[in-house]
């Protein structure tokens, strides 16, 4: 929250008042020609969030991967390198049939491990001079800073979501402070997914003038853009009833930039060995990821449509309600879909089950008479047995 919001000021008042130094990280980075963007990876402090456990990580919008540090690593950017980057980078030039050839800018950190350079011949690794990055890496010119202020303004969205859901009779004061404290890792990770999808093509493209100072870029429409992004998270702070200004807002953007020091990071530490105690008793509980029944399926198609159905009886314009109705129909398709292989598979156990419980059956205490038994013949093809039921083989798969 911005410095001057109640919700800071509170903070600040209460006894043994520590700032929160809860940070994640992200590596982005997208193409010059801006047409594709790489999966943000995230490195958070925990490997199994308690806001995570009902889901796969590899189906997350980011790359999830931990540290007790929350921070980059050598190991995690070689492994980011070599299992994502590289093969997704090929695949992207063998779908536009263009030659895999590759250019890859990054700064000089030490997260930045030297040996990456020379892995692949395909790929051309060139680090930026030291304390050149906010001059000249593309991502420095406008894409972070336009990113951030488009996260900022999906997390005050969210949270006026939030308190227009809240119907208690609390102040919106009271409601906010709950939301906050309520803000989980998988939070941040949708809002990471909706501003990266925010970031346009033009802003990537103008990210690259420093490089490229001869291509053709668009570097004004990006400032428009921060400036109106700006003003809409002022008015909805205001909404919230923060006291917000604009130079509030530069300041909370900016103050992700800057270095912590050997204070904060004891107090990280120490903040982080609390947590580990208790996500080790969580863990314990919560073990089990989240299981998608046939049921809890039909259920909820049911509501889906139920409310498309709603949306067509209140509302007397024919084409807005038949277009939402598709469009909700066809958004839950992929569960639909399951639902319905699901009820084959269902269907043919129950096939099965009847089919064998119409084979003769065998007592456990019935004996074969020596006469059922064919003698071993001195031709190889004869058979061994006879007069007994045919059996047969079955195999599923996902």
């Amino acid at each position: 929250m911005p410095s001057r919001s109640f919700i800071a000021k509170e903070e600040r008042s209460m006894p043994g008042f520590k700032v929160s130094k809860e940070r994640l990280t992200l590596l982005l980075g997208a193409n010059a020609a801006g047409d594709f963007k790489l999966k943000p990876m995230l490195i958070y402090r925990s490997e199994n969030p308690r806001a995570l456990k009902n889901y796969t990580k590899s189906t997350l919008p980011v790359l999830y991967r931990w540290n007790q540090a929350a921070w980059m690593t050598a190991h995690l950017f070689t492994s980011w390198f070599t299992d994502y980057f590289k093969p997704t980078v090929e695949a992207y030039c063998a779908e536009n049939k263009i030659p895999f050839k590759i250019l890859l800018t990054m700064d000089n950190a030490p997260c930045h491990p030297r040996a990456v350079a020379g892995m692949y011949k395909e790929i051309n690794v060139v680090f930026l001079p030291a304390n050149t990055s906010c001059l000249l890496q593309p991502m420095d010119q406008g894409v972070i800073s336009t990113f951030k202020s488009y996260y900022l303004r999906n997390t005050l969205r969210m949270a006026i979501t939030a308190i227009d859901k809240d119907t208690s009779e609390r102040d919106g004061k009271n409601k906010l402070k709950d939301f906050w404290k309520g803000y989980s890792i998988l939070d941040a990770i949708k809002n990471i997914r909706d501003s990266w999808e925010e970031i346009s093509r033009g802003t990537l493209t103008g990210a690259w003038n420093a490089l490229t100072p001869s291509l053709p870029h668009n570097w004004e429409g990006t400032e428009a853009s921060l400036k109106e992004v700006t003003e809409d998270v002022i008015s909805m702070a205001r909404e919230l009833e923060l006291e917000v200004e604009q130079e509030d807002v530069t300041e909370m953007l900016q103050s992700h930039d800057k270095p912590l020091t050997d204070e904060e990071l004891f107090l990280i530490d120490e903040q982080r060995r609390s947590f580990r105690e208790v996500q080790h008793i969580r863990h314990t509980v919560d073990a089990h990821q989240a299981e998608m029944t046939t049921k809890d399926l039909q259920r909820y198609i049911e509501l889906v449509d139920e409310a498309a159905a709603g949306f067509e009886r209140i509302d007397p314009n024919f084409e807005r309600s038949s277009t939402v109705s598709k469009m909700l129909s066809s958004s839950i398709s992929c569960y639909k879909e399951i639902h319905r292989e699901r009820k084959r598979r269902s269907l043919q156990q129950v096939s099965l089950l009847r089919y064998l419980s119409n084979l003769p059956q065998l007592s456990q205490s019935s004996s074969i008479r020596a006469d059922d038994i064919e003698q071993p013949s001195t031709s190889k093809q004869g058979p061994v047995l006879r007069k007994l039921p045919r059996l047969f083989e079955s195999s599923d798969s996902e």
